[in-house]
């Protein structure tokens, strides 16, 4: 039976003063590190399903299009559809 995913909570990391106390070196170190796992959340994604990686980069690529502003995307009558999508994309 398929599980319905009603709420997924998203949390910003504030973690710029702890950034800048770090050494240039371990700023580098952990600048590398984020790319790093960037780069292989492609190869969890594919193993999560073969379409994931393309439909996470429709999800980039309509991010990129309203510049963030999802609310532009939405007509009155599909903001519910829309709120199931966001929901969705949170959960990938």
């Amino acid at each position: 039976m398929a599980q319905t995913i009603r709420n997924v909570q998203v949390f910003a990391l504030a973690v710029e003063s702890q950034f800048q106390a770090l050494t240039e070196r371990e700023r580098r170190y952990a600048h590398h590190m984020a790319r790093a796992a960037w780069s292989g959340a492609r190869i969890v994604l594919e193993q999560v399903s073969p379409e994931s990686p393309t439909i996470f980069d429709f999800i980039l690529e309509l991010y990129r299009a309203c510049s963030g502003n999802w609310e532009s995307l939405i007509g009155p009558d599909s903001r519910e559809e829309f709120r199931r999508f966001l929901t969705f994309a949170q959960a990938l």
